[in-house]
This record gives structure tokens, C-alpha cells and sequence, in this order.
């Protein structure tokens, strides 16, 4: 049971930033939530569930990150 990460390993951030800084931190304004459905992850998902013996697991997951920009 594996997700493989290296399928969704890139993203892409678009914005006007000041010339002069050296470093930027950027982060979610406010909690997203995915859906496995939308990734092709519900296999994934349901192996979890059986591993866990989990009687029901949301197919909505929330998503957070923190990244940092250096020149």
C-alpha cells in the first residue's frame, strides 16, 4: 500500500515579488480539502481501511503545506 508523492511532486506558484527580498515564505490562507476520488486515490484509501480495520474513512482529506523561497 503505497502513495506514490512522485506522481504529484511539482506544483506551480505564480506571483509579483519585490526584487530585494532574499527569502519568501508562503503557506495556506485557510485549510483546503482534496478529494482521493480526484487524485485516483481510492484504492489507496481503501487498503488503509483495511489495514486499519477502520469501519468507514473519509474520502476528503485536508490539505496544508509551507514553503520556502531563497534566492
Amino acid at each position: 500500500m503505497y502513495l506514490l508523492m512522485s506522481e504529484y511532486s511539482s506544483a506551480t506558484f505564480t506571483a509579483q515579488v519585490d526584487p530585494t527580498l532574499s527569502k519568501l515564505q508562503a503557506g495556506e490562507l485557510k485549510q483546503t480539502i482534496i478529494s482521493t476520488t480526484a487524485f485516483n486515490l481510492d484504492e489507496g484509501v481503501a487498503a488503509l481501511q483495511q489495514v486499519a480495520m477502520l469501519k468507514s474513512i473519509s474520502k476528503s482529506v485536508p490539505l496544508s503545506f509551507n514553503a520556502t523561497f531563497s534566492q
